[in-house]
């Protein structure tokens, strides 16, 4: 009978906790919604270069005035933000930051709905796997990496960063560094674009970090 008692209360622990909250015709305050599974993170493209899907559903809060988001806007996910911004008469207006994996970051300035101002990346790619024991082996297509295997990063301290700073203007790379990411698998493959005047003027030689499991609440 205890059993029975204890899945109950686990049931209704679970359903108030993690159930879709019903969707009110909010006017003026705050309003709590759930995006799918493979919504788009704002401005990912223009931002990674790529398209960043939610891999669940994230819970939306964003302040309502007058029917139209103006202020803060997160998409928080089980345990962490993934994306907070602001808005202004429903346009993103401000500074945007996402976080599209846990260890990298991106935090830009947004004007009217336009990337226009600082931008500002960060990779830290052990700082979750710091002393992690565990490992992982993957079928990796070779002719896609860049850097021999016994060249890829394994290992590192918890606060070691790549950051750069860059610009962008109406919407592009205008003047600075960015980090260019691409995933495969467990690595991750880095590079640094330095853009002069909308131009892309040097690339540096990529670097593999191999990236060890950790529990990714995204």
């Amino acid at each position: 009978m205890k059993i029975i008692t204890y899945l109950c209360c686990f049931v209704v622990f679970y359903a108030l906790t993690y159930a879709e909250p019903i969707k009110k015709n909010v006017i003026n305050g705050l309003e709590v919604s759930i995006l799918p599974k493979n919504y788009v993170i704002p401005f990912s493209a223009e931002l990674i270069g790529a398209r960043v899907y939610l891999q669940k559903p994230a819970k939306c809060f964003r302040n309502l005035i007058d029917n139209q988001a103006n202020g803060t806007f997160i998409i928080m996910g089980e345990t962490e933000i993934i994306c907070i911004s602001n808005k202004k008469n429903d346009i993103y207006d401000g500074t945007l930051t996402i976080y599209p994996d846990g260890i990298f970051s991106v935090s830009a300035t947004i004007k009217d709905g336009i990337l226009d101002g600082k931008c500002i990346m960060s990779f830290q790619p052990f700082k979750y796997s710091f002393n992690s024991k565990l490992s992982s082996v993957s079928n990796y297509d070779m002719k896609k990496i860049p850097v021999p295997s016994e060249h890829w990063i394994r290992d590192g301290k918890q606060d070691f960063t790549i950051k750069t700073e860059g610009c962008f203007k109406n919407g592009k790379k205008f003047e600075g560094s960015f980090l260019k990411i691409e995933n495969i698998m467990d690595l991750r493959i880095v590079a640094i674009q330095k853009y002069s005047n909308f131009k892309l003027i040097s690339e540096s030689e990529p670097t593999v970090f191999k990236i060890k499991p950790w529990k990714n609440s995204f």
